[in-house]
């Protein structure tokens, strides 16, 4: 028994009323009950210590099958037109494609280590589809973002590069994705993470999956981030029960054995040491930044992150 994200009264009074119910009419089944922690006034309830907010990879299986968003949901935030346009682009591009791959990227900026990632997603599907997180709450907006990977990108075929929109880490599906700085501070705001994730992966599987034919998503190992680190973790649970299947490969290196990292092209580039930058991006991305320094390196100044 489960309810929605960040319960209010009517959900914990409700999913606890079926709980108690299945457990007086069934006792000999085994049942239990998820949510997230619910607030201390939720505490005279009966047995509202059975309430667990974790759960393993056999259990998490059983579980993410049932959650579905509401069409309220679904008209509120346009994510039947979404759908509806990522169906047509299907029918013009892979219709006939079995093997489907995705990606989703923020690309802040596109490096090495990115390019890196697409092609080996390439030589392993038969088209690939690259999302590109579409809100704009990093350094570079998303329009520069989108057009360095599209650069970037421009010899290679059987890829469609797109926009996110909201159905994928956006404000709606995955808000604290753009508050890193904070979320591993406190232990609250951690769990509603957590279950942020679960939610943008549930998004992904059940509307944008079937909508394009995926089978495949592709992801680097995260090896100092920690909320990108748990978003990872958290895909292999949800989209494996979906039949999905999510390949994780090692980040690329640098010629000195670094691993090549967006944080620290832009660390160089408030620098302006454009002679590191070379080695962890591409040509068409120096070539951008070079050219949009007044742009970003004035911004940084007035105390974008």
């Amino acid at each position: 028994v489960s309810g929605h994200i960040r319960p209010d009264g009517d959900c914990v009074g409700s999913v606890m009323g079926l709980y108690l119910y299945l457990k007086k009419e069934l006792p000999e089944a085994e049942i239990d009950v998820y949510l997230e922690k619910p607030a201390d006034i939720f505490r005279c309830i009966s047995h509202i210590e059975d309430i667990k907010s974790e759960f393993n990879n056999e259990e998490s299986n059983k579980i993410y099958d049932v959650f579905k968003v509401n069409d309220k949901d679904l008209d509120n935030y346009k994510f039947k037109e979404t759908i509806h346009l990522l169906s047509r682009e299907k029918e013009k591009n892979s219709k006939e494609k079995k093997i489907i791959g995705s990606i989703v990227m923020n690309a802040n900026p596109f490096t090495l280590g990115h390019e890196y990632l697409i092609d080996y997603a390439l030589k392993r599907c038969e088209w690939l589809y690259l999302f590109v997180v579409q809100e704009n709450q990093s350094f570079f907006q998303f329009e520069d973002r989108f057009n360095m990977i599209l650069k970037g990108c421009e010899e290679k075929k059987n890829i469609s590069i797109l926009p996110s929109g909201k159905m994928i880490i956006s404000n709606i599906t995955f808000p604290e994705y753009f508050q890193k700085e904070t979320i591993f501070n406190n232990e609250d705001i951690k769990q509603k993470t957590i279950s942020n994730i679960a939610l943008d992966f549930r998004v992904f599987s059940s509307y944008i999956v079937p909508a394009l034919g995926i089978t495949k998503r592709f992801v680097a190992e995260e090896p100092s981030d920690l909320l990108t680190r748990q978003y990872n973790e958290s895909m292999k649970k949800v989209l494996s029960a979906y039949d999905i299947e999510v390949i994780e490969i090692p980040r690329k290196t640098s010629d000195d054995g670094e691993v090549i990292s967006a944080s620290v092209v832009r660390r160089l580039y408030r620098k302006k040491n454009y002679k590191e930058m070379e080695k962890l991006v591409p040509k068409s991305t120096l070539d951008f930044l070079i050219n949009n320094e007044n742009k970003y390196i004035i911004d940084t100044m007035k105390g974008r992150i």
